[in-house]
Order: structure tokens, then C-alpha cells, then sequence
């Protein structure tokens, strides 16, 4: 079931390309939010809006209110708001069937963004997606963005989690981000030894681990942006007492902040602490299957 938006003014120069969104909604603050990032995000690109709501599952059983009619009025409520934020915006509405995650994940398959409201307090946990965001940003297969319901516009930097997985699309979609935003960029790295190639490091204390098997891909990663982009300030840092917690130091204050869906269950964990704890927008960038080794 798919509703499109009447016309309204276009302000976007014949020819440019508009950036395909999927927007995931429910009843939820974190659906507001997201749409609010949106809306910020507009004034740096045009966007082509889809409002999708999960209104059945797998089984028929219903997800939102007493099914799909209550599941399109929500997905309208969030159109209508679009509509008064983002006036350029093109904007449609689907309603669909089957597992939150599934059906999210198959929706975005040909989308360029995945964005995705995420409520942390208990009070919502009953709304489905409040409790699958961070599922569905963990599978990401296409860039997958989720907003903290209680996300705020600021003026910070756009940060880059250096993991295990492959760095590549990770710094190259935070770079876009930063130079789009007029932001500069903060490539955080770790200064352990990565775990797949030497584990024995992780046992050694902090303060004997070397620098350098950290120190050459940040600097490595921030030489190559600095070369494609020559007017962006590029800062790095290395995380010496662990990785989450320099991340979520320095989301405090970002923009954004950037990460690649993990290559193994260490560096998963990563990710889950900063989809579940970090208070800035958390983009989910996808590693090339070839790139995790399978």
C-alpha cells in the first residue's frame, strides 16, 4: 500500500540527483526526532522521502494499533510533519508486512539511507521498533542512521570509529558527511593490536602496547582524506584505554558519528554500546562482504 504526497514547491536545479530515504515510523519520540534530522539534513542536499511503517508480521499479527489502517495514520501524521519542515521534499508513504527487521532491511535495499528513531526509556519499549532499532542498524546493508530520541542540533564534528572491519567505506562516508556539513572530521582509532591478527596483545597491559600497530591506519586514513578532500580539518585520536569509551566521549558533542557493521563479536560490542548509549546520530556504514573475509 503506497500513497504519494500532492505537489508541492521544488526548489531543487533540474538535474540533481535526490538522495533516497527510508524513514522508519511509529508512534514513538524517536520517530520525531529522526524526522527533525531530516529535516536538518535537507539543508544540505535534496531528499526523496519514504515514511514506512511495519503494520503486520510474519503471522498477520498487528504491529501498530489495531493493524494497518492505524499503522498509515501514524506513517500520514509523520508525512504531514515532513511536509511542513522539508517543503522540497518528496515524500511517500508504505505500509508493510512481516518482521520489523526483515521488512526494514528489504524496504532500504535500494534506498541510499536507512534512517531509524531510537528510544531508550523504558516507557516506549513497547513499540516495536523502539526495541529493534538497534537489530536492524546491526544487519545494516545499506548506510543506516539511527537518532537518539533525545538528539539536539548542534555544532560538533563528524566522527569516524576506526574498527577491525575495513576502514575504507567507514572514513569515506564520514568525509562526505563532514564536508556536506561544513563540519571537520575526528578519525578515532584504537591502539591495541587488532585482535584477529595478534590476540596474544590483548593481554598485555595498556601501557605496553605499542603505539604503532594502532598509530599507521588513523594516521594512514587521515593522510588519504586530508589528499581528497584538502579543505576539511582532519583530527585523529587513539583510544589507549579502549575503544567505546573514547567513542562516546567524543559523541558528546558530534555531529555524527560513523562506524562499520563489525567483522567479529569483540568489535561488536563496539557497535552495540554506541547504537545503545551514544547521545549524537549513529551512522551504520556496511563493510563489502569481501572485506570480512567471507
Amino acid at each position: 500500500m503506497t500513497s504519494t504526497a500532492g505537489p508541492r514547491p521544488d526548489a531543487v536545479p533540474l538535474g540533481t540527483r535526490r538522495e533516497r530515504v527510508v524513514l522508519a515510523s511509529d508512534e514513538s519520540p524517536g520517530t520525531i526526532a529522526a524526522a527533525r534530522w531530516l529535516a536538518r539534513r535537507s539543508e544540505r542536499r535534496p531528499l526523496a522521502i519514504e515514511v514506512a511503517v511495519v503494520a503486520r508480521g510474519p503471522h498477520g499479527e498487528d504491529r501498530t494499533g489495531p493493524g494497518a489502517e492505524a499503522a498509515e495514520g501514524v506513517a500520514w501524521a509523520v508525512r504531514e510533519y515532513l511536509d511542513a519542515r522539508i517543503p522540497s521534499a518528496r515524500t511517500t508513504i508504505r505500509v508493510l508486512d512481516g518482521g520489523i527487521a526483515a521488512a526494514l532491511t528489504r524496504e532500504a535495499g535500494g534506498a541510499d539511507l536507512l534512517v531509524l528513531g531510537c528510544n531508550r526509556t523504558a516507557v516506549w519499549q513497547h513499540l516495536p521498533l523502539a526495541t529493534r532499532a538497534v537489530r536492524v542498524a546491526e544487519r545494516a546493508a545499506v548506510p543506516t542512521v539511527v537518532v537518539p530520541a533525545s538528539w539536539r542540533p548542534g555544532d560538533g564534528v563528524v566522527v569516524a570509529a576506526l574498527g577491525a572491519e575495513d576502514v575504507g567505506p567507514v572514513v569515506d562516508a564520514a568525509a562526505e558527511e563532514a564536508e556536506r556539513a561544513g563540519r571537520g572530521l575526528q578519525l578515532v582509532g584504537s591502539a591495541m593490536i587488532p585482535w584477529l591478527t595478534a590476540p596474544a596483545a590483548l593481554w598485555l597491559p595498556a601501557g605496553e602496547r605499542t603505539d604503532a600497530a594502532g598509530d599507521r591506519p588513523v594516521d594512514a586514513a587521515a593522510e588519504r582524506v586530508r589528499a581528497a578532500h584538502p579543505g576539511l580539518t582532519v583530527g585523529t585520536d587513539l583510544a589507549r584505554d579502549g575503544l567505546l569509551p573514547s567513542l562516546l566521549e567524543h559523541a558528546a558533542s558530534a555531529e555524527l558519528l560513523v562506524i562499520g557493521v563489525p567483522t567479529g563479536p569483540r568489535f561488536g560490542s563496539v557497535l552495540r554500546g554506541v547504537l545503545e548509549h551514544a547521545p549524537c546520530p549513529v551512522e551504520v556504514v556496511p563493510v563489502p562482504r569481501a572485506a570480512r573475509g567471507q
